[in-house]
């Protein structure tokens, strides 16, 4: 189903779509803040940051291979940028406990 035009003119609409699409956000801002308040949760996120490939470059001869490989980054990148936006503490957290996983 198509979504419904917002009519630019109409400031009750204007104002109605940035109200639903504030609340959204900080709806999705809560689910994260929930999912970072566990160690297992702070754990997977994490980890698919890691498996995203995040933290590596993505340079590959194969154009085809390197674009997935982006792609794949890109999740990562947003996710992370999603943590470090709100959720700063529970990043460092995160890291924290990883190292000592790794030891």
């Amino acid at each position: 189903m198509p979504k419904k035009q917002t009519d630019m003119g109409d400031e009750g609409q204007v104002q109605g779509r940035r109200d639903k699409t504030r609340i959204a956000k900080e709806q999705e801002q809560e689910e994260l803040r929930q999912v970072l308040q566990t160690q297992v949760g702070r754990a997977i996120i994490y980890r698919l940051m890691r498996e995203c490939g995040t933290y590596h470059s993505v340079f590959d001869t194969n154009a085809l291979v390197m674009a997935f490989n982006e792609g794949r980054r890109h999740v990562g990148l947003t996710l992370l940028e999603e943590v470090l936006t709100d959720h700063n503490n529970a990043y460092i957290m995160m890291q924290h406990e990883a190292n000592e996983k790794d030891k």
